[in-house]
Formats: C-alpha cells, structure tokens, sequence
C-alpha cells in the first residue's frame, strides 16, 4: 500500500506552484471530497425548428483527493441521453514542488521564466531549482525541451510534425541590494539531438538545430528619484549543425562547436527610465529587437521592431483625480532590408475621479495607427511577380476607442444600498488607401442601471437600459433592451426565487425590424448547506418582419425551457497525521 501511494504521489497532477516540506508534516494525509449534480431539461418550441431535443438529462459527478494537502487527484464523470465520459488524473504533465526554506526544487512537466529574451515560459520534462539565501539568487534547470517524433508516427495523427529530440539546459545568478540595485546574468543552450530520429524524405526540410543565448539584466537607483532598469541580450542560432562550411562573419571568440555557416548572432536590448515626481511618476522606454531574433527557449517572439514610449502619472486634488497616459510609436525594417516599413503610433489616455465615497467616474481613450510606407518604384522594377503593384500597400489603419463609466451611490448605510450607474463605449476601425476610406465601422454602447438593495433581507431589484449601435460600411443596426430583475430571499435565505423581463427591439437602416421578450422566473433552495434544489423557466419570444430580416418564413416564433437541477457538495473522509499522545491515525468521515 505504501509503495502505490508513493507512486501516486509522484504521479498525480499538481495544480500548486510549490509545496513546503514544513508545511506539508503538518497537514492531513488524505480528505476527500465530491460532488453530485443531476440537471434534466425540457424544451418546446413553435414557430422554428427546434434547437435541442424535447427531453434531455445529464449526471455529473466529481470526486478529489486530496494529498498531504497540496496534492489535487480529480476524478470526473458524465453521463446524459447524447453520450458519456470520464477523465481521471494523467501521468502525461505531472510535477512536483517541493520547497523548504530558501531551497525550491522542481521535477516533471516544468516551465522556467527568466526574461523575455531567453527562457521565456517553455514547458519541458527535467528538473530545477531555485536557491534565494541572501542577496545572491541562483536559478538553473536541464531537461527536453521537444521529443523525438519520427515521420513514421505522423500516420496515426495529422497534428503531428516531425521533430529531434531537444535538450536544453540554463542558468540565472542574480544579486539584489539596497543601493547597488538589482544585478543578472542569464545562460542557455538546447541543443536538437541528430540522431534521435531519421529526417523524413518529402515535406518540408527538417535540420537539426542549436541555440546560445544569454542576456544581463540590471535595474538601480541612479538618483534618488531616477532609476534604470536595462537588458541586453545575444542569441547565436545555428539553423542546421550538419553544415560543415566554416562561418568566417563571427568573432575567433564565437568559433566554437557547431558553429557553422548556418549560425547567424542577433541582438536584443531593452531600456527604461522612471522618474518619480513630488506627486506622480514619468517613464520612458525603448526596445529594439533585431531582425530573425530567436531563442529556443520561447514559443514565439516579435522581432524586427523598434519601440519608443513614453508616459505620465499624475495625480490631482489630493490624490482624488489621477491622471495617466502613455504614446508609443513603434516600427520595422530597422536594418532596411525589406521593401516596405511599417509604422503604428499607439496613445493611451485615463482620467480617474474620486469625487466622493458616492461619486466615481471613469474615462479612458485610446488609439492605433499604422501606416506603410513604400520605397520608390526604382526598387520594384525587376520584381519578379508583376501583380505585385506597389502602390498597393499605401494603406493606413486606425483604431480608436472612447469608454467612460460613472458610479453613483445615492444612499448606503446598514439597511439600504441604491446605486446608479452609467457606462458608455465608443470604438471606430477603418482602413485608408490612397485618401479614401475602404472598410469602416464603428459601433456604439450605452447602458444605464439603477440597483436597490436591502442589506439584512437580501431584497434586489435592479433596473436597466442598453443601447447598441452599429456601423459597417453602409449598414446600421440599432438595439434598445430595457431589463428589470427583481429576488428576495425567504425562510433564512434557504429559498431565493428570482423573477426577470427583458425586451430587445431591433432596428435595421432606421425601421424596425423585430423585437424579442425574454422571461426568465429561478427557484434556488439550499438545504443543509449542500443539498441545492433548482428550478428555472426561459420563455422567449421573438417576432420578426419579412421584409427586414433574415426570418423569412415566419413572423413570430417561441421557445420555452424549463430546468430542474439537483447537486450535492460534500467531504466524505479525512485521514490524519497520528497523533504524537495516541500513536494512532485518526480517520474522520463525513
């Protein structure tokens, strides 16, 4: 028995960042719990096809173990007139934590973040560990990165592509200190392993590939109110280590085993300054990521870029108004090797008002802009496809977004909270080609609610109203939907039944087009805390006119739904460390 709960351990799958030895003496050896819930559904419906079957039920059921603690094992199950399943826990991505005191280990289906630039959240199979003693930090691990998938496996799954064995490894010294500022020094290598599979005949090439990569990090206090925060970063690719030609463009430093003529070295930097005001804060940034920059410790990575930014915090009136924004303008091409350059122009804008405990508002702008530029027509004269015409990528972009939001409480003590509340979204996306607009739309939202509440009842009525418009090229569409819900808590707060009405009334180039009713009427009961008996009944009713909608072969149709559900939460047992004055374990089942 010892010997399968110890192979369970190691195999489970584990939803915790760490697990401290300390912590883990300490706590209960096994609880389990679950839970049961029973859901069967009516439905009806006239004037439309029906949706779903007259009659339909599903069981679901759930029950977790719960080892020394930190340790979750979830079993699932489900069973309903169209099918069943059951999962349980996989061995596939499994780790384990364990951690105690500045010494944290990590073993399994891992992921190590150490910068943006070289190990940036890639899972892989190995081990790390994290060492925090002091002033000093070290981080390293080692494990694969990719397994071997050989064309001979690509037979039995189309998602599949074949791929060699990687192994990676790498490491991260850091110091941290009061005044010197924060110091670190980031090492990685993977490496494709030549031989772990035979390359595949057709398709696509495949090369064995290897990776260095190393970056340093920084960030200090230059002033008392200025601090620096910098990273610079290499990665020297090789994109095939079966090339034996020479690479003479690196440094004598650089040649070392398979380095060859596929190997290329790029470069990366990142660079921030903020500046703290009496009141407020001012920040600047720039980026600049060289063209095919890669690392293997990533998924993906934007490259060829440029970025500059710079932003403002401020606030007002005794912290009551803050104001913040940021402008960015970003491009490519930064070693003008392709044909054209994109540039985007980015600015944020947000305005925070704390009038009062009662009165909040809240408006936020923003904006994108991208326009391409294209070299003279010199450059595209001996271009080898003749329908690439190059006046056709002059073209812009812009995006713009206006959001405000207030927040009025009109009465709040300890019996009764009334609140109003106005939101309002603005968003316009167009696309501009030779001075002239190809594709816009712009789409509109307002909504206004009013909420009374009763504290010590529980008694909630809510009353709203959204409007939605919306442009594209030359169709316009208008929603007006007026909502009210109305509950109130009964016998205790066991039994809460909820009642609501909503209508939408649609209108297509300024007529009416249709409208739709919904009623929605909800019966929870609580029983003993985890018994919950609910019934729920949706009665829709739509009507459309031919002549501007899509329903073209009716005028009104209904639907109605009726939902009776049952579920149960419980924990069933509890086994216990021994206790130190009995020597025994003490099992408690619920």
């Amino acid at each position: 028995m010892k010997a399968l709960l110890s192979l369970y351990l190691i195999g489970s799958v584990l939803l915790c960042s760490s697990q401290d030895i300390a912590s883990i003496a300490k706590g209960d050896i096994i609880k389990g719990s679950g839970s049961l819930s029973f859901n069967q559904i009516y439905y009806n419906a006239n004037g439309k096809m029906p949706s779903r079957n007259p009659y339909s039920y599903l069981l679901n059921g759930s029950i977790n173990l719960k080892i020394l603690g930190y340790i979750d094992a979830p079993f699932n199950f489900m069973y309903s007139n169209l099918g069943s399943s059951y999962t349980q826990p996989t061995f596939n991505q499994t780790s384990l934590h364990p951690r105690y005191k500045w010494v944290a280990t990590h073993f399994g289906t891992i992921a190590c973040s150490y910068s943006s630039y070289t190990v940036s959240g890639h899972l892989f199979q190995g081990a790390a560990v994290d060492l925090t003693p002091g002033n000093f930090t070290f981080s390293a691990f080692y494990g694969r990165f990719q397994k071997a998938i050989s064309s001979t496996e690509l037979t039995n799954s189309t998602m599949l592509q074949p791929a060699y064995k990687r192994l990676g490894a790498g490491c991260k010294i850091g110091y941290n200190h009061p005044k010197l500022g924060h110091w670190g020094l980031v090492l990685f290598s993977a490496k494709d392993m030549a031989k772990s599979i035979v390359p595949p005949s057709v398709g696509a090439p495949l090369q064995p590939q290897q990776n260095w990569n190393g970056s340093l990090q920084m960030q200090k206090n230059i002033f008392k109110k200025l601090s620096l925060s910098a990273e610079l970063a290499y990665s020297m690719l090789s994109e095939n280590t079966k090339v034996y030609e020479a690479n003479t463009a690196l440094p004598t430093l650089l040649q070392f085993r398979n380095v060859n003529a596929s190997t290329a070295l790029y470069k990366a930097i990142k660079t921030g300054f903020t500046y703290a005001l009496k009141r407020g804060s001012l920040q600047m940034n720039y980026q600049r990521v060289d063209p095919f920059y890669r690392t293997l410790g990533a998924y993906y990575f934007n490259n060829d870029l440029e970025n500059i930014s710079a932003g403002f915090t401020l606030p007002f009136f005794k912290q009551k108004v803050n104001l913040s924004a940021n402008l960015g303008v970003q491009h490519d091409n930064i070693k003008q090797t392709k044909l054209s350059t994109m540039n985007r122009t980015v600015g944020n804008l947000n305005l925070q008002v704390n009038a009062s405990k009662k009165l909040n508002l809240n408006f936020n702008y923003s904006n994108f802009l991208s326009y391409t530029n294209v070299r003279p027509y010199t450059d595209y004269q001996n271009q080898i496809n003749p329908y690439l015409a190059w006046d056709t990528l002059n073209f812009r972009q812009i995006s713009q977004n206006l959001s405000a939001f207030l927040s009025l409480q009109l009465k709040a003590d300890t019996l009764v909270k009334i609140s109003l509340t106005h939101s309002l979204n603005y968003q316009i996306a167009a696309d501009q080609q030779n001075q002239k607009l190809i594709n816009s739309n712009a789409f509109f939202n307002a909504n206004l609610a009013f909420a009374y509440q009763r504290l010590k009842s529980g008694e909630t009525l809510v009353l709203s109203v959204n409007a939605g418009r919306s442009t594209v090229n030359e169709m316009q569409l208008l929603n007006i939907s007026p909502f009210v819900n109305f509950s109130k808590p009964l016998f205790n707060k066991t039994l809460k039944p909820t009642l609501s009405f909503g209508y939408t009334n649609s209108y297509y180039q300024g007529v009416a087009s249709g409208g739709t009713f919904n009623m929605r009427g909800m019966l929870n009961y609580t029983f003993q805390k985890v018994h919950q008996f609910s019934l729920s009944v949706l009665m829709l009713n739509r009507s459309d006119r031919p002549a501007t909608s899509l329903y073209t072969h009716q005028t009104r149709s209904n639907e109605t739904t009726v939902s009776l559900v049952y579920s149960v939460n419980m924990d069933f047992f509890n086994i216990q460390k021994p206790k130190k004055e009995k020597g025994v374990v003490s099992v408690k089942a619920n």
